[in-house]
Parts: C-alpha cells; structure tokens; sequence
C-alpha cells in the first residue's frame, strides 16, 4: 500500500481485518510513510505499529536488496530491465525512474523470503504494482492488484502489471471494461468485480432515521477530501440556493485537502459563514456521529470509481443525493436507493434534496433502502472474501457476490 496508514485508508484497514478474520495471517508493508499529522483514525496507531515501511531505504537494506538482486540471476536482470527500460508507454525519465525501484523491489523479495509471504496483494496500479511485479521476477511471490480509479491515474506499465498478475479486482464493472478496452490481452478470469465496502457491523443506527419534523432545521452533511474534483462548491451553491427558498439549511463538510481555502472564500461570498462548517480530517466516529444526526448526505463528485463515503451513508440509512458519475450508479438506484443528478449542477442537487426531504415518505423508502442495499452487496468482507477465495482459502462455490450481483443489483 501506499503511505499507509493516510486518511483515506480505512477501507484497507477493514480489508486487512476481515482477512484476519478468515484465518489469513496478514503483514503490512508500505512504500512510506504517511503525511505527518493526518491520520486521526482510531486505528491508525495499530495499523503503523504493524507496518513495515519500504522507504526511506538504509544502507543496509539497499545492500540486502542488491544481494537478493544478484542471486536472482541473469535472466530475472534482463525481465527487470525489460519491465522498466523497455516500456512503450513512457518516456526517458519515467524509465529511468522506475528502474530505480528494482533494488527497492529485492528488499521487499527479501523481506518476503525471510517472513514467509506467500503473496501479496497491491492496492494500488502505480509503483506499489511496480514494486510488486518486480519482486516476483527477483523470486518472490506471486501478486494481485485492486483497481481504485481510472487507469490514467496510475502511470506507465499498466499492460505489464496486469497481465503478470495472478488476478485483479475492480471496484467497478465500469472500471473493469476501461481495462479490457485498453488492455485487450488481459484475461476476463482472471478479474473480480467487488467494490471496496463498508463495515455494516459499525456503520450502523442505533435509533430510526427520521426525516426533518415541520420548521426544523436541516442537516446535510458531506465527506471527502477537499479537491476541486470532489465539487463541494456545487453543495455550497445547492445550500445557497436552499436557504434562498426559505429553507432553514445547514451543511456540514468532512474532510480536508487543497481546495479548503477556496470553499471558505466560496461560503464567505455567500454568506453562509453560520451555514456551513468545514470540520477538516476527522475520525471514523466523528464521521459515524455526524452521518446519525444527519437528515441527508450530498456529494457532487465529478468522477468517482463508487464511492465509499456514500456507502457509509447509505448503510447508516440516511437519504443520499450524489452526482451521477463514474461507477456510482452501480451503488445508487435513482429514487430506489437514493437520488442521482447532473455534475456541476446544484440547482438539480437542490431540488433533489428539497424533493427528499419534504416527502416523508419518499425519505423513509430511501433510508431503507439504502442499507438493505450495502448490506446484501457491499460489505467489506466481501473483497477480502474474494482474495481468499482465489488464494485457495475458500472453497469455489462459496457464497461470495461479486461482479455480476453488483451489476444486476444495480439494474
């Protein structure tokens, strides 16, 4: 994994759990090391303490790595030469760049040799796939990858890390087409479809949702990292556009990132200095908290691989209004499971959220609806489930939905 354990990372977290769970004796390793100050999980101090970290590399382990390198032999030279030198998809610097992993690659052989690693698992298609595709041309094991995103995000050598991996997961069939259209060789097989999920276990009500009573103020609340991307402003300007209807509306957003100073320029503008609370980086139980004393979630992504944000939503039963993007109508039924509209459009997020919440009704429906939905088809168990089912660890004919229950779940 990549700078683990960062903010975002809860999801490996519930992964590496739940393979625990299912008898797997899981270690982790990271390329380095998180942003200071970042993680403010519960978790997070374990997950550090158990973590072995790949840079910065000391003398001695990039000579341990060199060594393991050398016993290699010649033809596992000219692979690694090949996989990094030879690239059709990159140009000199990301060659040269990439080659430098190689000794980097014979430390984490080492380390799987001396801990008994049988594989390894890359949850990401950048140098963490890199790493691990190398390693096992040094001799170590074999590896499989887990897709987050759309493959632009990754970097050079996608045909190679995917064609030598034991298999792959895609937390979307949308994304699982992008790689067969790009990577035509690519075996169908050997992909899973499973999304990343949710602990329906803790992310759950403890008291019946309610929609807001007649003059109550309205508690929206949204969560993810402050990037343009995320298009907080769009639920900014739907507040706005709220409060200007006579609705006595209140947004409060989770998370922080590079975009924070712009949204606080953007709710001084509007004047909704006492409307909108930017919390920053907050803990898992803050997010719990807050999602329970919500009446609905909002979020106006402009792309999105699913969206794990929405799914704690949904299973805690609240109402959601997000942007029809990416894989979310994989996850989000519109006016099923919740409600989709147009990216870049807070006037259609605003009228969804009014429509929503002044329909008791429709909100109730929604709410139910939204946790039956995690809860049959999107569980964190259920990639971990997936990963050992493939690694032998379950029987074949396991109960495990996967590719074709999302894509029929969403239908």
């Amino acid at each position: 994994m990549p700078h683990f354990p960062s903010q975002t990372h809860t999801f490996y977290w519930r992964e590496i759990c739940a393979l625990r769970e299912l008898g797997a004796e899981v270690r982790c390793i990271s390329t380095t090391h998180p942003p200071a100050g970042e993680v403010v999980h519960s978790w997070a101090h374990e997950a550090r303490d158990q973590t072995r970290y790949l840079t910065p590399v000391s003398p001695a382990a990039f000579l341990r790595g060199c060594g393991r390198m050398l016993t290699a032999g010649p033809f596992a030279w000219a692979r690694c030469a090949e996989l990094t030198l030879g690239l059709d998809d990159g140009g000199l610097r990301s060659k040269v760049r990439l080659s430098a992993l190689v000794p980097v690659a014979g430390i984490l052989s080492r380390i799987c040799r001396d801990e008994g690693i049988e594989h390894l698992h890359a949850h990401s298609l950048g140098d963490v796939a890199m790493l691990a595709m190398l390693c096992h041309e040094l001799g170590g094991p074999p590896y499989s990858v887990t897709l987050h995103g759309p493959l632009e995000h990754y970097g050079p050598a996608q045909r190679a890390k995917w064609t030598h991996a034991a298999f792959a997961i895609c937390v979307s069939n949308r994304l699982k087409q992008e790689v067969l259209s790009r990577i035509p060789e690519m075996d169908p097989s050997k992909i899973e479809v499973v999304s990343m999920g949710v602990d329906t276990r803790v992310f759950c009500r403890h008291t019946p949702y309610e929609p807001p009573a007649q003059h109550e103020t309205w508690r929206l609340v949204s969560c993810g990292r402050l990037h343009p991307a995320k298009g907080h402003d769009d639920c900014i300007r739907a507040l706005s556009l709220l409060r200007a209807r006579g609705i006595d509306a209140h947004l409060c957003i989770l998370g922080d990132g590079p975009a924070r100073h712009d949204l606080e320029s953007l709710v001084e503008s509007l004047g909704l200095a006492s409307a909108v609370t930017l919390a920053g980086a907050v803990s898992e139980e803050r997010v719990r908290h807050e999602l329970a004393h919500a009446h609905a979630f909002c979020l106006g992504s402009h792309d999105e691989a699913i969206g794990v944000a929405t799914m704690e939503a949904m299973s805690m039963g609240l109402p959601v209004i997000v942007t029809r993007v990416g894989g979310v109508p994989e996850l989000v039924e519109h006016e099923s499971t919740g409600m989709l509209v147009p990216p870049r459009d807070p006037q259609a997020m605003a009228d969804a959220i009014e429509r929503v919440l002044c329909d008791t009704a429709l909100a109730r429906r929604i709410s139910d609806a939204a946790r039956l939905r995690i809860e049959q088809d999107f569980d964190a168990r259920r990639s971990a489930e997936v990963i050992a089912r493939r690694l032998g660890m379950l029987s074949t004919d396991a109960s495990v939905r996967t590719g074709a229950s999302v894509e029929a779940g969403a239908a």
